[in-house]
């Protein structure tokens, strides 16, 4: 069977529906399911029909948080959350030294991390880069964290199918701008 079209509608894919449509449930792992999924990944497109106000608000809202979990990972790094974890007790420890009231052992911690870096870091100059960027990858956040809440409250209050198409273009030009502009600092 040759894919020409596939729909649809609350849940149910239907492959063909013009002529030998067959039909399966979302979520099914089966032959179909497969089919389908290797024609989108060839560029095919799955028409949802019938999709209420709600149902688009979901999807936009979906969106939205996906390309802020994708910001907040370009920002970082991508690093995992065992690093993410490191990173905000080492700042903690930073912002310690830096105050003079650091315990022996965050001072050692530092210190084994600049003698591994091979840089020539005293413990204070190392702790002032830790901040530094620790208060930088916080304002990113701010920044993220923002945008998001401002585009999830701006998808809600529409009222109108016809607006999302205009709202979801300039949420997305503006969200890529200002990653653009967090990237490069």
């Amino acid at each position: 069977m040759d894919i020409v079209k596939v729909t649809k509608q609350d849940g149910l894919i239907i492959i063909n529906p013009d002529a030998e449509a067959v039909s399966y449930r979302e979520g099914s792992v089966n032959r179909f399911s497969q089919m389908v999924d290797i024609w989108v990944d060839q560029g095919g497109e799955i028409e949802e029909i019938n999709k209420t106000l709600d149902d688009l608000k979901k999807d936009a809202i979906g969106k939205v948080e996906q390309f802020a979990s994708s910001s907040r990972a370009k920002i970082a790094g991508n690093a995992d959350q065992y690093k993410l974890a490191g990173w905000a007790a080492k700042a903690e420890a930073a912002r310690r030294v830096l105050a003079g009231v650091a315990t022996t052992g965050e001072i050692a911690a530092i210190q084994l991390e600049s003698d591994k870096r091979g840089e020539g870091e005293s413990v204070t100059s190392l702790a002032q880069k830790i901040v530094d960027k620790a208060d930088r990858l916080q304002q990113a956040n701010g920044v993220i964290e923002g945008m998001e809440s401002a585009a999830i409250a701006a998808i809600e209050s529409k009222q109108k199918e016809s607006e999302f198409d205009e709202l979801m273009g300039t949420l997305l030009v503006n969200a890529e701008s200002e990653l653009q502009a967090l990237l490069s600092q």
